[in-house]
């Protein structure tokens, strides 16, 4: 977890941040969810499982 994270700025080194934005273009709004800085696969599968390779 980046306890110092701050809009502009990169994620702190070998932390993780999820990323939330709400915001309006072209007349619609939209929703956009990100997860970035030093994401593992053991970060990222719970919510993208669709990137765990076949069994």
């Amino acid at each position: 977890m980046n306890t110092g994270s701050a809009s502009g700025i990169a994620p702190a080194k070998g932390s993780v941040e999820k990323l939330v934005l709400l915001d309006t273009w072209q007349g619609k709004t939209r929703l956009l969810c990100s997860v970035q800085g030093s994401v593992t696969a053991e970060d990222i599968l719970p919510v993208r499982p669709d990137l765990e390779e076949n069994k």
